[in-house]
């Protein structure tokens, strides 16, 4: 009855649908899941309902059904493709209705943000600035927003800041943080507008502009600083569990005189410590590692911590209290390795050198972990800002944090690794590792294995040898292998599996076959070969 009333002639002024529109969704923030559905079948399953819709009509759709809290992503996508007609004809206000809805319904469509995205960087001009700040943080957590992007939508606009509202500040702010753009001009210039509307900022404001001061790495002019004195101490005892953590967090990165204001964030953390969640604990453990070691401070932040006992002992017990409470709280560690990553086992292998990926160790994954405390990180591009070679601030602690650890850190950036050739690369790894642990290689790899599929260094040799195609090589390995461990022939297999894996991964028939061959005579299981086999042959059809 619903739809035949929006679809109807009489309903098709703008007026009447959105009243129709607006006592729907009323109504569906009053009934249960399943009834949503059904009801918003009958606005959305109907593709002529749907067409014969103008473009305010959609956009009013959207934004009500977002507001009555509806999720079915199969209605949003029928939503969306509707609208991703319309995005060349609407006005901007309603282009930022579009991406509004969206965001309010955490629904990513990626053509329809593509299309508005390209208007956008038209447009942008036309654009108020409390739209400006509302559709960068949209963007931004539907994760459609990159530096070209936001350098192009805030260009000029940033620097009129009295037509910004105060709370439409950290947005924009957040957004250069978000995607690690760092702006020091216009970063300045935000904060020195939100320092002037001190009186006017909230504890989640103040919060939000430091964090992503912090994450930008801009404490040295004189923002940071200032909220640290004049704003940050008046809302510890309002701010929430996340919010602390946060401010902890970014102090930990900034290098400022706070160890005091430190102790007492974490002391109120401590009476809100059964509110902490999953997402905050990898932040704790990491300021836990601060805090027990200071050497992992910047110059002026360990100075201040050092030279204060008494903030030393209140966070140590603030953080000992703590610990006590999430010390069952669960924590996802997410491991994302790059293809660049991935690929530098190979190197590693060719130098016989033990080594283990993704290793943990205290609050962080290592790319990998070699023989005598050696750690190598891959710089990819997430590891640093925008149109620069410069390491975010998270990225800098992370290395901080591993040298106060103990650990020798060897940094790959992406931008000296991948001009060079094969050799090349494998030349420079050998020197940088070398260079930063202060030991030739041969003694790295007497130091002791740490390849995860085996730990001796017959097993890396043999891996070297596989990636190598040095077919001879191999089966000498493999034959000192099962010499030495007559009873571990399924650990043999394991290994096998592993190089043969390594191989297909790299798409290199030369040592798929030559790691085939070893398999077989190794008396690898024959109906796990089969499919192998099959797959050298397309990769030799290829290369052919």
């Amino acid at each position: 009855m619903l739809y035949r009333v929006l679809t109807s002639r009489a309903a098709s002024r703008r007026f009447e649908l959105m009243s129709c529109c607006r006592t729907w969704a009323l109504h569906c923030r009053r009934i249960t899941s399943q009834s949503d559905v059904h009801i918003a079948s009958a606005i959305g399953s109907q593709s002529e309902g749907l067409g014969s819709l103008n473009c305010q009509q959609v956009v009013f759709l959207l934004d009500e059904v977002s507001r009555a809290g509806l999720r079915d992503p199969d209605l949003w996508g029928r939503y969306a493709s509707r609208a991703l007609t319309e995005v060349s004809t609407c006005s901007m206000d309603e282009l930022c209705s579009i991406v509004r809805a969206l965001c309010r319904a955490d629904f990513s469509k990626r053509s329809l943000l593509n299309a508005v995205c390209r208007r956008l960087r038209v447009e942008a001009h036309k654009l108020s600035p409390r739209s400006l700040a509302q559709v960068v943080s949209d963007l931004r957590k539907l994760n459609h927003l990159d530096g070209p992007l936001l350098s192009l939508l805030v260009g000029s606009r940033i620097l009129v800041m009295s037509h910004f509202r105060t709370f439409d500040l950290p947005l924009v702010l957040c957004a250069f943080a978000q995607v690690s753009f760092r702006d020091e001009v216009q970063i300045h210039r935000l904060g020195q507008e939100l320092c002037s509307r001190s009186g006017e900022l909230t504890p989640s404001v103040i919060t939000a502009t430091f964090y992503s001061l912090a994450l930008l790495d801009c404490g040295k002019d004189g923002t940071a600083a200032h909220l640290l004195c004049n704003s940050i101490p008046r809302v510890i005892g309002d701010a929430s569990s996340r919010e602390l953590v946060n401010l902890a967090f970014a102090i930990v990165i900034l290098d400022l005189h706070a160890a005091e204001i430190l102790s007492y964030i974490l002391e109120q953390l401590a009476r809100q410590s059964a509110m902490i969640g999953s997402r905050e604990v990898h932040a704790l453990h990491i300021i836990e590692c601060c805090v027990t070691s200071p050497e992992a401070f910047r110059p002026e932040m360990r100075a201040s911590f050092l030279a204060d006992p008494t903030s030393v002992s209140r966070c140590t017990d603030a953080l000992q209290h703590i610990a006590g409470v999430i010390q069952d709280v669960p924590v996802n560690y997410a491991v994302s390795g790059s293809k660049l990553q991935k690929r530098l086992g190979r190197f590693l292998d060719r130098l016989s050198l033990p080594h283990r990926a993704e290793a943990m160790i205290g609050p962080y994954v290592l790319d990998y972990m070699l023989p005598l405390k050696i750690a190598i990180e891959v710089d990819g591009f997430k590891h640093f800002y925008s149109f620069s070679r410069r390491l975010t601030a998270k990225s800098k602690l992370k290395l901080r944090v591993l040298k106060a650890l103990g650990w020798h850190v060897v940094s790959l950036p992406h931008f000296e690794w991948l001009p060079k050739t094969q050799d090349e690369r494998l030349a420079y790894l050998a020197c940088q590792i070398e260079d930063v642990s202060g030991k030739p290689l041969a003694e790295i790899r007497r130091g002791g294995g740490c390849s995860s599929s085996s730990s001796s260094s017959t097993a890396v040799a043999c891996g070297a040898a596989a990636r190598r195609g040095d077919a001879v090589a191999l089966r000498r390995g493999g034959g000192a292998r099962a010499q030495e461990e007559k009873q571990d022939v399924h650990q043999l297999l394991d290994y096998l599996r592993n190089a043969l894996a390594d191989a297909i991964e790299a798409e290199d028939a030369r040592v798929l076959e030559d790691v085939v061959v070893t398999a077989a005579a190794k008396g690898f299981p024959e109906d796990e070969l089969v499919p192998i086999f099959e797959v050298l042959e397309h990769m030799w059809a290829a290369a052919r």
